[in-house]
């Protein structure tokens, strides 16, 4: 009987327990969190109330992490590339548990930038698809040489913006350890940070004042596909 009641008091305790959260955004400032964080108070906290209906549904069975500190773990993941057990260390979090508010956050990004992003142009390290352009490696007509220099003149632009995702989001740059994971979920946390860069943009959020060099790109051959059709029309 003893052995009972002792059973029945832990597992009361283990309800009661709840996450003592060291991470508090009105208690920093807009330099530190956009320095640790990459936004500002009135940014993180608007972010926070978009993805609260959807973070609380997901995290049902451990309710006791609260919303800010799941964007806020997220973010300080997306701004450093910190491995998940440090990132842990600094928050009082299981390196499970932040997997898993990383896996959740980035998830709804996702699924977000999939209505709000659109790749339009590539170099030749990238393949010619439908819907992501590439140059001509031979151009023979006037029309192929007016398409690679527009294209030329596009991805500059793009070059330059990916240099400054890398900056600001530190887990896509090699200074950041790089992304550890497998392609899906590399390719999820891609569409993450280039949703959010694309939410700096529209609320002038400053660049972090840690910018790096970008840390090149490889330059595979194009390959054929429908892109060719698509291509050959532009």
């Amino acid at each position: 009987m003893e052995l009972v009641v002792a059973y029945l008091h832990d597992r009361a305790l283990r309800r009661e327990r709840r996450y003592r959260d060291p991470l508090d955004p009105i208690n920093i400032s807009d330099e530190n969190l956009i320095r640790y964080y990459r936004f500002p108070r009135c940014e993180i906290l608007r972010l926070c109330e978009e993805l609260d209906p959807f973070l609380r549904r997901r995290t049902r069975r451990s309710h006791a992490v609260p919303i800010h500190t799941q964007v806020l773990v997220a973010l300080r993941f997306y701004a450093s590339g910190t491995f998940q057990h440090v990132l842990g260390d600094t928050v009082g979090l299981t390196q499970a548990s932040v997997s898993r508010i990383i896996r959740d956050v980035t998830q709804i990004l996702t699924e977000r930038a999939r209505f709000e992003i659109k790749m339009p142009t590539g170099d030749s390290g990238y393949p010619l698809e439908a819907f992501l352009m590439t140059p001509f490696r031979n151009p023979s007509t006037p029309g192929e040489v007016r398409y690679n220099n527009s294209h030329t003149k596009t991805r500059v632009v793009v070059v330059q913006t990916f240099g400054v995702l890398k900056s600001r989001f530190r887990c896509l740059h090699r200074s950041g350890g790089s992304l550890q994971y497998d392609p899906s979920k590399c390719a999820k946390i891609v569409n993450a940070c280039f949703l959010l860069h694309n939410y700096c943009l529209m609320r002038r959020v400053p660049l972090p004042h840690d910018m790096v060099d970008d840390d090149g790109e490889s330059d595979n051959p194009a390959v054929a596909g429908t892109g060719q059709a698509v291509r050959a029309n532009v």
